[in-house]
Formats: C-alpha cells, sequence, structure tokens
C-alpha cells in the first residue's frame, strides 16, 4: 500500500464529507437557531451531555483498537460488537431510569421528556461501530463520507419540517435521532460484514484493555465540553448555556471541518510507523504546519468579527454570544499544536502520560467551571481557555521526551502564521472601525469587505516576511509540501 496517496484519499474523502457534513449541519444550525430559543438549546445541550458521554462510553475504545491491530479476524471482531452492544443497551437502560432524577436536579420539567427520547442513542450509536472501523481500517472513507453526508441532509431536513409544523424542542430531537437511525442503517450496508454468535474471552480482555486509554482520551475530551454543559445548566441556567452552544458551534465549525479531515486518518495511517519516531515526528510537524497557515487567520479573525458573524448567522437574540466567542478563540494557538498529539501517542504506543492529561484536565476543567459559575458566562470561558494552555504544556513535555526536538521545530514553524495574523488582525481592526470600512452602514457589504482585507493582508504579511528574510523559504516550503501531497 502507498501510504502517503492512502492517506491524501483518506484526508480528501474525509474533508469532502466533513466539510459537507459541517456545512450543512451549520446551515441547519442557523435555520434552528433563528427560529427557537436560547432557553431551547440549552435544554437539549443538557441532554446530550448526558448521551453523548454514554455514547463514548458503550463505544469503549474498540474502533480504535480494531484500527491498529496488524490482523483482524472474526473472533476479534464479533468480541469487540458485542462488548460495544451491550454498553450501548445498558446505558441506554440507565439514562432512561435517571431522567426523572436528573431533570428534578436540574429543576427543569422538559429535561426528562427529552431524555427519555434521546435515550436509545447510546445503543444506535454501537450498531455500526465496528463496521465503521472496517472501513477505517481498509481506508474506505468515501463510505463514511456518504453516510455522513446523507444522514445530515436527511435529519437535517426533517427538523426543518418540523419546526415548520410548531415543534419546538421536538425537532432538535427528531434531528438527533434520525441521524443516528440513518448513519447505522447506512453503514451496514456500505461495510456488508455480519456478526456472529462468537464472543472470545481472551480477545475481551485486549480489546477492553487497549480500549480503555483510547477511550479515557476520546473521553476527557468530549467530557470536557459535555461537564462544562451540565455545571453552567446547573449554576447559570439554560439561557447562559444557549449562548456558549452557539459560541462553541461557531469554534468548532473551523476547527472540525479543518483539523479533523486529518486527524480521522491518522490512526490508520501511524500504524505502519510505529517503530519509526523519526517518521513520525517529520509527519507531525508538516501537518502541523499546514494546519496552523489556516487556522491562525480563521480564528484571529473569527474574533475580530465575532459581533457582526453571530448577529448575521443566528440574530439579535444571540448578540451575547459574540464574547463568548471571542474569548474561544484565544485557543487557536493550541488547535494545530495538539490535535495531532493524541493518535501521535497513540501510534508510539504510549498512551498513559495522555490519559493522565486527560484526567487532569477533567478535573481542572470541574473545579475551574464549578467557581467562575458563580460569577458570568464569560469568567467561565476565560477559565476554560486558561486550563487549555496548562493542559498544552503538558503535551509539549510528553512529546519532547518521545520525539526529541519536535516542539522547538514545531514552534519556529508556527512563527510566520502567527505573526501574519497578528498583522492581520491589526490591518483589519483598523479598516473596520477607523478606515474606510466604518463608514459603511450594510453590515454584510462590511463584513465582505473586511474579510477580504483579512485575507489580502495575511497573504500580504506571510509573503513579506519570506521576501524580507524574517522566514526565508516558509512559503515555498508549503508551496512544495502541498504540490507533494497533490502529486501523490
Amino acid at each position: 500500500m502507498n501510504i502517503k496517496r492512502a492517506f491524501l484519499s483518506g484526508s480528501l474523502w474525509t474533508l469532502t464529507g466533513n466539510t459537507g457534513h459541517q456545512l450543512i449541519n451549520f446551515a441547519i444550525f442557523v435555520y434552528l437557531a433563528r427560529e427557537l430559543s436560547p432557553r431551547t438549546f440549552g435544554i437539549m445541550a443538557m441532554a446530550i451531555a448526558f448521551t453523548e458521554i454514554a455514547t463514548i462510553i458503550c463505544r469503549f475504545g474498540q474502533t480504535n483498537a480494531i484500527v491498529r491491530l496488524e490482523k483482524t479476524h472474526e473472533r476479534v471482531l464479533s468480541t469487540a460488537f458485542w462488548i460495544i452492544c451491550g454498553w450501548g443497551v445498558a446505558l441506554t437502560l440507565l439514562i432512561s431510569a435517571l431522567s426523572g432524577i436528573i431533570s428534578n436536579f436540574y429543576g427543569e420539567p422538559d429535561l426528562k421528556r427529552v431524555l427519555l427520547w434521546l435515550a436509545p442513542l447510546p445503543a444506535l450509536s454501537t450498531i455500526g461501530a465496528v463496521h465503521e472501523a472496517i472501513l477505517r481500517r481498509h481506508m474506505k472513507f468515501h463510505f463514511i463520507a456518504t453516510k455522513n453526508i446523507t444522514a445530515m441532509i436527511v435529519s437535517g431536513t426533517l427538523s426543518i419540517i418540523l419546526v415548520h409544523l410548531d415543534y419546538g424542542i421536538e425537532a432538535l430531537i427528531g434531528q438527533r435521532l434520525s441521524f443516528a437511525i440513518i448513519s447505522s442503517v447506512s453503514i451496514l450496508l456500505f461495510a456488508r460484514w455480519r456478526p456472529r454468535m462468537i464472543f472470545d474471552k481472551k480477545e475481551s480482555v485486549y480489546l477492553i484493555s487497549h480500549g480503555k486509554s483510547v477511550v479515557y482520551n476520546v473521553l476527557s475530551n468530549r467530557l470536557s465540553p459535555r461537564l462544562t454543559d451540565m455545571i453552567v445548566g446547573y449554576f447559570l441556567g439554560v439561557y447562559a448555556l444557549g449562548l456558549l452552544r452557539i459560541a462553541n458551534q461557531m469554534f468548532e465549525f473551523i476547527s472540525i471541518t479543518i483539523i479533523h479531515p486529518v486527524s480521522d486518518v491518522l490512526p490508520a495511517v501511524f500504524r505502519h510507523y510505529q517503530n519509526d519516531k523519526k517518521k513520525l515526528g517529520v509527519w507531525y510537524l508538516k501537518l502541523s504546519q499546514i494546519a496552523a497557515i489556516v487556522i491562525f487567520p480563521a480564528f484571529t479573525g473569527m474574533a475580530v468579527l465575532s459581533d457582526e458573524l453571530i448577529f448575521i448567522a443566528f440574530g439579535d437574540q444571540w448578540a451575547g454570544s459574540a464574547i463568548i466567542l471571542q474569548v474561544l478563540c484565544i485557543m487557536f494557538f493550541l488547535v494545530p499544536m495538539i490535535q495531532f498529539a493524541p493518535p501521535t501517542m497513540m501510534a508510539i504506543g504510549d498512551m498513559i502520560p495522555v490519559t493522565r492529561l486527560a484526567f487532569a484536565k477533567i478535573i481542572l476543567i470541574g473545579a475551574v467551571v464549578t467557581i467562575l459559575s458563580h460569577y458570568e458566562i464569560v469568567h467561565v470561558v476565560i477559565g476554560l481557555v486558561i486550563v487549555q494552555y496548562l493542559i498544552t504544556i503538558g503535551y509539549f513535555r510528553v512529546l519532547t521526551e518521545r520525539i526529541p526536538g519536535l516542539w522547538p521545530n514545531l514552534l519556529i514553524e508556527a512563527l510566520p502564521p502567527l505573526l501574519s495574523a497578528g498583522a492581520m488582525c491589526i490591518t483589519v481592526l483598523w479598516f473596520h472601525h477607523i478606515g474606510p470600512f466604518s463608514e459603511i452602514n450594510n453590515i454584510y457589504l462590511k463584513l465582505i469587505c473586511s474579510i477580504l482585507a483579512g485575507v489580502l493582508s495575511y497573504s500580504f504579511f506571510l509573503l513579506i516576511g519570506d521576501v524580507s528574510g524574517l522566514w526565508r523559504g516558509t512559503v515555498r516550503r508549503i508551496y512544495r509540501l502541498a504540490e507533494e501531497l497533490l502529486n501523490r
């Protein structure tokens, strides 16, 4: 197998699926946000916090375990399937049983009904988990991309119809359930693998021991925002949680669209370099550099233009989300730095430090959010940013010990886009608030002009720095790297 070609093909298909999925999802989300209240989104976010954590637990890292195996056979696949399904059914029943208690705890009567409707999500997510792992293992990402886009179109259409029929939170519930059902059914058709009535205790021990470290890492990344939702919902109420949800959606839209197409493919690629740390370091450096070139200006621009973006996308009722988005964008420097760290450590076969950092992050976020939730939602978000920077320092230390010289080179390569994004920020601020754009009354035209000014100024400063010798050769290296990947 040509690894680079397979990586590029997988990344392009994942990019296509992710971009299509995110664009459709974002468009639907924008429409629903204009039709529904912040309180409705807050209640939904609170319910999703419980079902999403349950979904991660029931998968128990088995997808990653199967992808990493050098060879698979029927006993392994069937055993993994029954482990996942058992957890899925158990957690579905648990959420149903606890729905009333959770609703009373938060003082939101509507939450019980929403939890009962969404309780089947963990069980539904397990049906095609092994099938998806098989497709990922063989790098058949075009099937996964097709599945995601199809499910999003159908589920989104259903939610829009329900809103037009004057349903409120039921539209959001219908979207989630229909997406899960369509995803599960379509992945079964694509993979064409059927489990057998086999459960091997020896294989189950291996799968659980390997999946444990993976699920800890995944759970920590997913648990952090969900734990935040739970605490914010309890102390600050569902309205504040709804504002946080909107800001997070904008932030994640950029991050997921750019980073996930690469990070989703990495486990399947990195397993070929498990014993070659030098090549892992080279891959890490190149991918982080390309991500930084796009991520830094995107998040910087989003922070500067957050007021206009929130108003145009969601309307007046969500104006409070703009300041939250600005604070979240401070994390832009971290995104390309640490997103590839877990798959890299997984390839090395040393997930213990990642697991420790994951637990440290959960504890810190729980403590910080609980304390700052006694103030305002903005203070909570500032605390989250500080925690993320502290955890990133831990990743710096861990990866430097495993791959010598990685982080100094990574920081050096990050300087050109970082300084160019900073210069772009100053330029856009001047044009937008003091210069000629400040006289434009049409908010749409003003936003378009500001975005164009940002793109042109960022490109200009990046090129000027290269020509002047501040970071000579950076633009040429990026061009050659992109050309090499495309040629392959």
